[in-house]
């Protein structure tokens, strides 16, 4: 099972991941998306952490969260 939060493209170095001016310091890495590029959205940052926090305290079966995550916005999961 793969789960996949929304995401957009990263505004700061829309998209890149790197600025080409910035490469004496940490290699141009974008401090806005890490980067990766892309940055998640409200929706996909809050589904994170309730996902989280349901791992973490490890309550209900696979099914229950699996259930759980499907009603969650900004959260897509794929076999």
């Amino acid at each position: 099972m793969k789960i996949s939060f929304e995401q957009i493209t990263c505004g700061r170095c829309n998209g890149a991941g790197s600025f080409s001016a910035y490469g004496n310091i940490m290699n141009g890495t974008c401090f806005g998306c890490g980067g990766s590029g892309t940055k998640l959205t409200r929706n996909g940052a809050t589904a994170k952490r309730q996902i989280a926090n349901i791992l973490k305290e490890r309550l209900g079966t696979p099914e229950e969260a699996r259930t759980l995550m499907e009603n969650m916005k900004g959260v897509t999961i794929t076999d």
